[in-house]
């Protein structure tokens, strides 16, 4: 998910194989990423992700519709707030 343009992603497919996720949000959007952070923010049991950039423009946050889907969520605070990031974590600070 990180690179200096389009995003590359993979879709997890039983017997251990992998089939290269083309097309939607996650890997059509173009931004310098450096990093991404992978966590279930929606409590829907699919792994969400946030993809911070750098070059001061705004940070990438993604709801996993489930099925290799993601939704943009480019009006969240969280993706709004851009700078110039190299790294990103999720945590829970409040034990919800």
């Amino acid at each position: 998910m990180c690179g200096l343009g389009l995003g590359i992603g993979a879709q997890n497919l039983p017997a251990q194989t992998f089939s290269r996720i083309t097309t939607g949000p996650l890997v059509t959007d173009s931004a310098q990423r450096l990093a991404s952070a992978w966590a279930d923010f929606d409590g829907d049991g699919d792994l969400d992700a946030f993809l911070p950039t750098t070059a001061n423009a705004d940070n990438f946050l993604y709801r996993n519709l489930g099925g290799g889907t993601f939704q943009n969520l480019a009006s969240s605070p969280a993706a709004s707030a851009g700078g110039d990031s190299t790294s990103a974590i999720w945590g829970d600070y409040d034990n919800d």
